[in-house]
């Protein structure tokens, strides 16, 4: 006879009972933990330019960065699961659109690992060799690696060919939890690894259904910017 699932083993349901006992992987994560409406977002996006140009862009025009990959999503998904402050919806509405916006964060493939900066600084687009080069000293805030075995580069390769933590840090949250329209668009979860060895900034993919896609595999992208609001 078969066994129903509710009459398996007592240690599976052990297992069951002390993953739900864990802390939240959310609050143990590597990364700054601004809060969205701690900061002032800029509401119209800037132009299509190169990662350095919007950086030197947005400082002229007084912002400090570009948003976080984790920001910019889990703006987009408390857009849909109806809890985003109601100041910020036109701003979330702008980010819908057809093209992708530039994170604060670069990514460098080194074999089975995967190295993310935050908010890196002086990694200027090459117009000769058509890549991003460091500019003497590449300055970030955080460091961070992931383990990207059998993931190849320079393609578009589904999130769910990643590890639990990879989707937790950037999505701040796993697919099956998210709210209903966003798991609808799953399939455009995709993500674009740079080539052996080259750092390159990272950004949202361009069109509105792939709002939930990002890599590094374009020279330009929009601009906007982010700061500390003042209180």
């Amino acid at each position: 006879m078969k066994v129903p699932k509710t009459f398996l083993p007592e240690q599976s349901l052990e297992k069951k009972v002390e993953k739900m006992l864990q802390p939240s992987k959310k609050h143990t994560l590597d990364r700054s933990a601004t809060l969205i409406t701690d900061l002032e977002i800029e509401s119209d996006l800037g132009l299509l330019t190169t990662f350095d140009g919007s950086l030197r862009r947005l400082k002229e025009k007084k912002y400090t960065r570009h948003l976080r990959p984790w920001e910019y999503f889990g703006m987009l998904i408390s857009y849909y699961e109806g809890n985003l402050p109601e100041q910020l919806h036109f701003t979330a509405q702008q980010m819908l659109g057809d093209y992708g916006e530039w994170f604060s964060m670069a990514w460098k493939r080194k074999g089975d690992k995967l190295i993310c900066y935050t908010d890196p600084e002086n990694l200027n687009y090459d117009k000769v060799h058509g890549q991003y080069e460091i500019n003497k000293k590449l300055n970030y805030r955080l460091e961070k690696e992931f383990n990207i075995k059998k993931v190849p580069s320079k393609m578009w390769v589904h999130v769910t060919k990643f590890t639990d933590d990879f989707i937790d840090y950037f999505y701040n949250k796993q697919l099956e939890d998210m709210p209903e329209y966003v798991i609808m668009a799953k399939n455009h979860f995709l993500i674009y690894l740079p080539e052996e060895d080259v750092l390159a900034p990272v950004s949202r993919s361009f069109g509105t259904y792939s709002m939930f896609s990002m890599g590094c595999f374009n020279k330009i992208s929009n601009s906007m910017g982010v700061k500390a609001r003042k209180r």
